[in-house]
């Protein structure tokens, strides 16, 4: 069964129903636009279970632990083992690990026992310590964690489901199939006729919500109008911030603009580049966001087989076919080189913002036989 995560969570009062465990259950690499350029990490999530035996998911990066860490020997420099020659009783999160950039994941993956064993000995320790508010606000859920666009599968694995999809998850867990077709009213069409993401007005993660309306001056700065919500892409300066509106990036005021959830700090050590250089295809399946790496090569110069076959060997399925998805938003079967060449020119003839690391177009998979995610109601313009 599909699960939702973080769906219509409510507010723990982690005081009166204290935090037992939190415990790490998968890792997730994940990419940071910033100013067109591609940042890549990892994260994990972690299922936090209180005394009354609920439980939620939270997503934190290697970085905040370290944060938390320096926070816990600030406050207490004694336990810490700063003050004299007292033995340090809080945990202490494992050292960096060296190896070579390629090896990022099992640098993730092998740091979780040591942060596994590290949360439970904090939350072990005396309650003005774990039950210290640096402790919970650490563990307790943010805005980012509710609206972190992820599944977690029968097998316990995370993934991205687009905006759509999570709608009509969250509609069917809380309230039934019935209420599940209206939320996919609500947001037209969902993961059947596979939408772009980029067209849904449903915005989760790091956001600004414009105050007043703003006409651009330039091709670099965004129009908006009051009450629009923009995705925040990065802090430029204190004067202008990067946004993400209808598609197109560009600079935002910032007195303009209220955030409403922050974008995540950059610089960190659980930031990566590939040292093998590789270019990332977007691709959107079944209501999922799936980023492959591929061959810059085959980035550069698609060929319909090495593009079916990579696009097959990573969703382990070989029963799919790819599809582009048109000016009108319909999408349009490729079934040889003569439609991976349409896809090109469609692309260039069209061109969106260009992010470092992306191929400048994007595939829709879809089931072979699956006719139901075309429009074939040549009247409808």
């Amino acid at each position: 069964m599909t699960t939702l995560l973080a769906a219509s969570t409510p507010k723990y009062d982690l005081k009166k129903d204290p935090i037992i465990s939190a415990v790490i259950f998968d890792t997730e690499k994940r990419r940071y636009i910033n100013l067109a350029n591609l940042t890549k990490y990892y994260v994990y999530f972690l299922e936090v279970t209180l005394k009354s035996r609920k439980s939620y998911i939270i997503v934190r990066r290697y970085s905040q632990f370290d944060g938390l860490q320096e926070k816990l020997d600030d406050k207490f420099p004694l336990q810490a083992g700063h003050v004299s020659s007292a033995p340090r009783t809080l945990p202490e999160l494992p050292g960096k690990i060296f190896l070579k950039r390629s090896a990022v994941r099992e640098v993730a993956d092998r740091r979780i026992p040591d942060i596994n064993k590290y949360l439970k000995k904090l939350l072990s320790l005396d309650p003005k310590i774990s039950q210290h508010e640096i402790v919970l606000d650490f563990l307790s859920q943010t805005p980012g964690d509710i609206d972190t666009p992820v599944i977690k599968g029968s097998d316990g694995k995370v993934e991205y489901v687009t905006p759509a999809e999570k709608a009509r998850l969250q509609a069917k867990q809380n309230e039934g199939d019935t209420v599940e077709h209206k939320a996919k009213d609500v947001v037209h069409k969902s993961t059947s006729s596979m939408k772009s993401v980029h067209s849904l007005k449903m915005v989760s993660g790091p956001r600004m919500e414009a105050l007043h309306d703003f006409d651009s001056e330039s091709d670099t700065e965004l129009n908006f109008k009051r009450g629009d919500v923009i995705p925040l892409v990065s802090k430029v300066n204190e004067n202008w911030y990067e946004g993400s509106l209808h598609g197109k990036l560009g600079l935002v005021p910032a007195p303009f603009v209220r955030i409403i959830e922050d974008v995540i700090d950059v610089g960190s050590e659980d930031e990566w580049e590939d040292e093998t250089p590789t270019t990332v295809i977007r691709c959107f399946y079944e209501g999922t966001i799936k980023d492959i790496d591929v061959d810059p090569k085959l980035a550069e110069k698609p060929t319909y087989s090495q593009l079916s076959e990579a696009v097959m060997k990573y969703l382990g399925d070989k029963n799919l076919v790819l599809n582009y998805q048109d000016i009108q938003g319909d999408l349009i079967l490729i079934k040889d080189q003569s439609d991976i060449d349409l896809l090109l020119l469609d692309a260039a003839l069209h061109p969106q913002q260009a992010i470092s690391g992306y191929v400048p177009w994007e595939l829709h998979i879809s089931k072979e036989g699956d006719y139901s995610v075309y429009n074939i109601n040549p009247y409808r313009y």
